[in-house]
């Protein structure tokens, strides 16, 4: 149990210099312990910002998404942010997370997500999709009119995501040297 505590605590270290994140990160690991996790637990942090999530399994193929660390102040360390179910394909995970903190300090607007594991595990990305009704009101507008007004988005789908804290892939990415 020390050994855990102590590779987590370097692995942190090694990726950040800030101090080891004790807590619900160590709660995450020792639930890893003494058994082969499935490729998307651990401990990960967002490419885009300084939030550090876990997850972990709560039954076989599903799992919880928490937050450890986060520079939002109203959201606590150990929320449970969402959930993560595995698909059908090997490293593709349907997952729903919640992404605003309303003024009571709830969690709202929850949206969904395909989770793909990418370089041997060492990163994921997030890739939103929309479910349900939509309303297009201008359709009821003349041809002429209909396509005066549109948006554009030519941002790649695929760039948000998350890097591995813990634990650390077997193998390294690239040969340290030949």
């Amino acid at each position: 149990m020390v050994s855990i505590a102590m590779a987590l605590a370097a692995c942190l270290d090694a990726a950040s210099a800030q101090p080891p994140i004790q807590g619900h990160a160590l709660e995450i690991a020792q639930g890893m312990e003494g058994r082969v996790p499935d490729p998307i637990e651990g401990l990960w942090q967002l490419s885009s910002e300084e939030s550090v999530l876990g997850i972990r399994a709560t039954s076989r193929g599903n799992y919880e998404i928490v937050a450890i660390d986060s520079p939002s102040p109203g959201l606590l360390p150990g929320t449970v942010i969402g959930t993560a179910r595995a698909s059908a394909k090997y490293g593709v995970y349907d997952a729903s997370i919640y992404t605003e903190l309303g003024a009571d300090g709830g969690l709202s607007k929850g949206k969904d997500f395909i989770v793909e594991l990418t370089d041997g595990g060492d990163t994921f990305t997030l890739s939103h999709y929309y479910r349900g009704i939509t309303i297009r009101p201008w359709r009821l507008l003349p041809y002429l009119y209909r396509g005066a007004v549109g948006t554009r988005d030519e941002r790649p789908r695929d760039i948000e995501g998350c890097h591995r804290l813990y634990p650390k892939p077997s193998l390294p990415k690239e040969p340290a040297a030949l």
